[in-house]
């Protein structure tokens, strides 16, 4: 849903309420709610996929907004925009351990992933639309399972994943991803 529909149910909203019109108003926000949660529904092809092994799934719930099959002949990216009006978890993507994180003061944090079974993830996560520096709770040496919790996005922002060339992409721009239903990428069997 586009930012301009939600600035334009705000100030319909605000009018109808600063006029008096309390019907008008509860119409409006019903309806505004019934629209929010329709579409918040609409997810890509790969809606509720179990949680296999061989997938890099989504660390945020966002949208992605860019995918390159290759960067530098080594990785994969795949962009993920969240919106600056939510408050964004971000999980890992895979059961592994957190090898390294560096700050980029000011502008990123890049968290590195070593899975159990497949190779690292890279996510790059950049500051929100206000300025805010996502929270990360977790140190290198931290080991967790597929979709735990290691921080948070205050307004939203975006995160960038790195992935290994050899992984088969499953996400297109445009789709609505969310966390532990969509995975980003699988990891080729072992031949």
């Amino acid at each position: 849903m586009s930012k301009s529909l939600h600035i334009l149910a705000c100030v319909i909203l605000f009018y109808s309420l600063l006029a008096g019109e309390i019907f008008i108003f509860f119409l409006i926000a019903l309806s505004y709610g019934v629209t929010l949660n329709v579409l918040s529904k609409k997810l890509s092809a790969t809606e509720e996929s179990p949680l296999c092994p061989r997938h890099y799934h989504c660390p945020v719930d966002g949208r992605i907004s860019g995918v390159s099959p290759e960067i530098n002949g080594e990785f994969s990216e795949v962009k993920i925009a969240t919106p600056w009006w939510k408050r964004s978890g971000i999980y890992l993507p895979l059961d592994g351990e957190v090898t390294d994180i560096e700050p980029r003061p000011g502008k990123s944090v890049d968290v590195r992933v070593q899975g159990s079974r497949q190779n690292p993830v890279v996510l790059n996560i950049h500051k929100g639309f206000l300025g805010g520096m996502p929270k990360l709770r977790i140190i290198p040496g931290d080991r967790g399972q597929v979709t735990a919790p290691i921080g948070w996005a205050p307004w939203g922002g975006a995160i960038h994943v790195y992935l290994p060339q050899e992984c088969e992409i499953l996400v297109e721009e445009g789709n609505q991803v969310r966390v532990g239903k969509n995975p980003l990428a699988i990891f080729p069997e072992a031949s």
